[in-house]
């Protein structure tokens, strides 16, 4: 879809040795969730500069060689990099909001997660932090690996506003590849390297990942009884990337789900001619919309687990638990024609309307598609105002024939007689139309007529 550059997350490439959008542990996930593509949702992707819209994301390590990723985060994992806020500003820095910075301080790390960290990647971390923050003594309560992206995803068949990711190669430092914000650049190759693998800079890598409402999951099984935390062991609606968050610093099962979630990739590449703007000035220039739409039957979708409870999957049928809908748990949609609707009696699209005028065919060689015999002769003044005077005219001057209209058709026939109902000659005519309150129209009209066809007599 869009040349290459979106595609559902399941058809994606995976592996672990060089570019793609996904590892190979985060592909096969993706592809066990055992979803059909019939089952995708449709999706509204949106860029805008305007901040009060933009995504709290997950910012992903996408180098594949942990060895030389920043603070030796694995590919698809969270980055291990200080978070920022919307100005592009950790909580560390002077004059950062730290309620963006951590999402209220519920996106920080616990002793827990430090304890959990690889051996020598905390005092790493630690090490690089107090070179920029000498005062700083601890990783706990520092909120690392989000961002903010610019726009908003939504689901059109629930309106469910979902989670985005977006990735970064922190390996690729002049393609903006560790600074946490989503920014690629328009490098898609270099030319100096000998690896076909080092050589792809994919714009720093910088995949977007939409996400979709798993806590209702289409054409699935669920165990009974439910298990109480049930909510809060698969991807939900948008929550400002919690439970991303919580997943991809615990264990590996609940991680696992973070990639079950995963619904589409964009693969985004700066055009050469633009830039982006600082983060704190709204980073992207414009307002931008991509919609891909997948038909989907008209049928029930529920938007949360604890409207329908157990009833809490897609193509539930029709009955009283789904009450607690306006309208049963089927799409709602709304529409109008504001900027198509038809208006009329309006003068100056009337006066641009008379260039439209026209007689057809023109030129007339003995014969029209119009003509319903042999001795029929006809050709039509089209595009017409519902009132108009048409008078045509030899090239002496001589009027020929007048022809009036009142009506609302846009045509008007000529049976290319004269006045007096005698066939007119060969040759070149003017034609001029008068337009009550709009104008006037002259057009040139050349007619090669044919003799009488006397079989007919």
């Amino acid at each position: 879809i869009l040349n290459g550059i979106f595609a559902p997350a399941r058809l994606a490439a995976g592996y672990n040795c060089g570019p793609s959008p996904l590892s190979g542990d985060a592909r096969v996930q993706n592809q066990n969730a055992s979803r059909p593509l019939t089952a995708l949702n449709s999706v509204d992707l949106f860029f805008t500069p305007d901040k009060s819209k933009w995504t709290r994301s997950p910012v992903f390590e996408m180098h594949w060689d942990e060895t030389e990723s920043e603070n030796r985060a694995a590919k698809n994992f969270l980055r291990r990099a200080l978070s920022l806020d919307k100005n592009g500003l950790n909580q560390l820095d002077p004059g950062s909001n730290y309620d963006e910075a951590t999402n209220f301080g519920r996106q920080v790390w616990t002793q827990a997660i430090v304890d959990a960290l690889p051996a020598g990647v905390a005092s790493l971390m630690l090490t690089d932090i107090q070179a920029r923050y000498p005062s700083q003594t601890t990783l706990v309560g520092l909120s690392f690996g989000m961002s903010w992206f610019p726009g908003y995803a939504i689901t059109p068949e629930t309106g469910e506003r979902q989670n985005i990711a977006f990735g970064e190669n922190s390996w690729r430092t002049n393609d903006n590849g560790n600074d946490m914000i989503w920014n690629p650049s328009s490098n898609v190759f270099d030319p100096t390297s000998q690896s076909p693998i080092d050589g792809l800079i994919g714009g720093g890598e910088h995949y977007v990942y939409v996400f979709r409402n798993e806590m209702v999951r289409e054409n699935r099984s669920i165990p009974e009884p439910r298990p109480d935390d049930y909510k809060s062991d698969w991807m939900p609606m948008y929550d400002a990337g919690d439970f991303i968050f919580d997943a991809m610093n615990s264990g590996v099962l609940i991680r696992r789900r973070v990639y079950r979630g995963m619904d589409w990739v964009l693969y985004p590449i700066l055009n050469p001619a633009n830039t982006f703007r600082p983060m704190a000035d709204g980073l992207v220039p414009g307002n931008v919309r991509i919609s891909v739409k997948i038909g989907k039957p008209y049928i029930p979708y529920a938007t949360t687990a604890t409207a329908l409870g157990e009833l809490s999957l897609p193509y539930t049928p029709v009955n009283t638990k789904l009450e607690l809908s306006e309208n049963n748990w089927f799409p709602f949609y709304e529409f109008n024609t504001e900027g198509i609707e038809t208006f009329t009696n309006v003068t100056p699209v009337g006066q641009d309307a008379l260039a439209l005028i026209d007689v057809v065919p023109n030129p007339y060689y003995a014969y029209s598609a119009y003509e319903t015999s042999r001795v029929d002769n006809r050709v039509k003044f089209v595009n017409l105002p519902q009132e108009c005077k048409i008078q045509i005219f030899a090239m002496n001057g001589t009027l020929v024939r007048i022809l009036e209209k009142d009506n609302p058709n846009t045509f008007l026939e000529w049976d290319m007689q004269n006045e007096r109902f005698i066939p007119i000659a060969g040759g070149m005519y003017l034609v001029h139309i008068q337009a009550p309150g709009l104008g006037e129209r002259v057009l040139k009209f050349y007619a090669a007529t044919r003799p009488t066809d006397l079989r007919n007599f």
